[in-house]
């Protein structure tokens, strides 16, 4: 878990980061399951694995959307500041993935002017649930 302000050196599974979504969306080296469609913006990811200098992120999100997002429960979640722990949260879509090389995702993260304790990680069971999201919809990563 990402516990102080530092860029860390790797990321671990369950770690929730702060990504600029146009630069994973534009960059070649990421592969899109389903790019988010709007441009511009910051917004959470949580780290779904990560292991040989690569991981896979997915958005967060405070809409229920029409119904059927994961909504992320509060004993899910660790670390990170007020907003983290009130309020409602979602799996944007198991869908949405974004997987390529730690570098790559670094690009995205730096210079937005978030720290990386802003929200935490989420716990062993919350990331069970979302790997099932996830798995639902790319059977190779359950």
């Amino acid at each position: 878990m990402i516990k102080n302000n530092r860029i860390p050196n790797f990321l671990l599974h369950g770690d929730v980061i702060w990504l600029q979504q146009d630069i994973l969306n534009a960059d070649p080296l990421i592969h899109k399951t389903a790019p988010i469609r709007t441009s511009g913006g910051k917004r959470p990811f949580v780290v779904d694995h990560s292991g040989n200098g690569r991981a896979c992120v997915a958005p967060l999100t405070r809409s229920p959307g029409k119904g059927g997002r994961l909504w992320i429960a509060p004993s899910w979640r660790r670390g990170g500041d007020f907003k983290w722990h009130h309020g409602d949260i979602y799996l944007n879509d198991g869908a949405n993935t974004f997987e390529g090389p730690e570098v790559a995702l670094r690009r995205a993260y730096c210079g937005n002017g978030i720290t990386w304790t802003k929200y935490g990680w989420i716990t062993a069971e919350g990331m069970e649930a979302i790997r099932r999201e996830i798995g639902f919809y790319r059977p190779e990563a359950s």
